[in-house]
């Protein structure tokens, strides 16, 4: 495998035909009616500091959306723990329903586990970065947090993992997006 890229959100929303995925037409707003922010440069990693928050830590976060960063770290790390276990099945049960909308479950858990399994176990997970955003590119606006690790897998020695919780319709962080490096 010479570069596994795992986009949740739009790999599996392309195979299942899934064209406008949103909030049901009853749900209620998920976040105040503000200008958009611009979207974060997904484009770029940063390297993790010497001083990173380590396996398990949360860091700490200072200013505008620390509550929210907080909130959607400790997210990625529970639906992180639930991918290193294999416990797919469980993963697509704790992500956001937009992810759930555009990806059956049993495609869900095949893709993930096609994608996961041949890196063997997670050895070590060092956060990286956490940005929060209203806007994504291919995702309707809302509140998320896409966010960094570089990880260490038994069979890849660096990998950066990208994760982006959202703040889901019914007002609680889950995971809507993931990816590999």
């Amino acid at each position: 495998m010479n570069r596994t890229l795992v986009s949740l959100i739009a790999l599996l929303s392309l195979a299942c035909g899934a064209q406008d995925v949103g909030p049901p037409a009853d749900a209620p707003p998920t976040g105040p009616e503000a200008a958009p922010e611009p979207a974060p440069d997904r484009t770029t990693t940063e390297a993790a500091d010497a001083d990173a928050v380590k396996d398990g830590e949360v860091p700490t976060f200072e200013g505008d959306n620390a509550m929210a960063k907080t909130d959607a770290v400790k997210v990625s790390m529970e639906w992180l723990a639930l991918v290193d276990a294999a416990e797919f099945d469980a993963s697509w049960d704790a992500a956001a329903g937009l992810l759930q909308d555009a990806a059956p479950k049993e495609g869900f858990t095949q893709s993930l586990g096609a994608a996961r399994s041949p890196l063997g176990a997670m050895k070590s997970r060092t956060f990286g970065k956490a940005e929060y955003s209203k806007v994504l590119p291919g995702a309707p606006d809302g509140e998320y947090v896409v966010i960094q690790y570089t990880t260490v897998f038994e069979n890849k020695a660096a990998a950066v993992e990208t994760i982006t919780p959202m703040l889901d319709w019914d007002g609680t962080w889950k995971v809507s997006g993931y990816y590999i490096k």
